[in-house]
């Protein structure tokens, strides 16, 4: 099988039959990038599938590469990894990366898996834990956005977002809530 074969068949594995985004917007780009990440390195060396998808899971959590660590979520689970396994990996990156990007990519997968966005997860968490929230802005299209809570957190997923320790100080405006730092 050649390397076009090859990357078509991983990355139907991987990610079903759909189309990636890029596809429509340069299709040229995305048959080099899939040729090249699907048909070489992914049969590259002894790595298993798994250990693969583990590794791109802590580097798109690095480099805070947040749509494409979403992508790969499916994609992990896909070749046989459990949500233990991807949360045990991502939760691994906070002593290297910092405790504020690897929220960002717990909030982001918690976010994709209720189909919101972080905002709106973070409003539905407070009007959750009974609390009268006031988002700030001016913009009329994230006022729509802000508006569209029709959606429950799991008990597991609120319990997750409680232990999230609350910043301390942080300026002026210390007297605000705002959650963030490094989980209990």
């Amino acid at each position: 099988m050649n390397r076009i074969d090859r990357s078509i068949e991983k990355y139907k594995q991987l990610f079903g039959d759909g189309v990636p985004a890029t596809h429509v917007t340069d299709p040229d780009f995305q048959d080099i990038l899939s040729h090249f990440i699907f048909g070489e390195v992914f049969y590259q060396g002894e790595l298993d599938y798994k250990e693969r998808e583990l590794i791109t899971l802590v580097v798109l959590a690095t480099n805070q590469t947040l749509p494409q660590l979403i992508a790969h979520v499916s994609a992990a689970l896909s070749v046989g990894l459990t949500p233990v396994e991807i949360k045990e990996a991502v939760y691994q990156c906070a002593p290297y990366i910092g405790f504020p990007k690897t929220l960002n990519a717990i909030d982001k997968v918690k976010a994709d898996k209720y189909g919101v966005s972080v905002a709106q997860l973070c409003l539905r968490y407070d009007i959750q834990l009974g609390l009268a929230v006031i988002p700030k802005t001016a913009n009329p299209d994230r006022m729509r956005i802000n508006a569209e809570l029709d959606f429950v957190i799991s008990d597991a997923n609120m319990e997750i977002l409680k232990n999230v320790e609350p910043i301390q100080d942080y300026g002026e405006h210390s007297y605000f809530p705002v959650f963030g730092g490094k989980l209990k």
